[in-house]
């Protein structure tokens, strides 16, 4: 996923070939990692690209895919939580992960 100067590089995690292709979404997400499978899709070849894609709000707001808002609370999906925080306040760098203290560039 880094090659050896950090940069990003697309890999095939494979997950599309994890299951058949003529099951509905919902039977596909014992086989999929909770998270990673786009809403209302069956696992395709996107699939590996939405799951590739999910790893920079992941890293950016130090959240998982599926996560807990806090203990013993009901589990929030990521894309959800970053869209919500768009639509409520208009400004997606509230998500960004508070451990990084604001040392970041806002305009990348």
């Amino acid at each position: 996923m880094l090659d050896v100067n950090l940069n990003a590089r697309l890999c095939d995690f494979g997950l599309a070939r994890l299951t058949e292709h003529d099951k509905s979404p919902i039977s596909t997400l014992t086989a999929v990692t909770m998270g990673y499978l786009q809403y209302g899709s069956a696992t395709t070849e996107k699939t590996d690209a939405f799951s590739y894609g999910l790893l920079i709000p992941e890293v950016t707001c130090g959240k998982r895919a599926i996560d807990k808002e806090s203990e013993g609370q009901k589990t929030v999906n990521l894309v959800d939580w970053v869209w919500r925080l768009h639509s409520e306040v208009r400004v997606v760098v509230k998500a960004v992960d508070e451990r990084l203290k604001g040392q970041f560039d806002e305009e990348f």
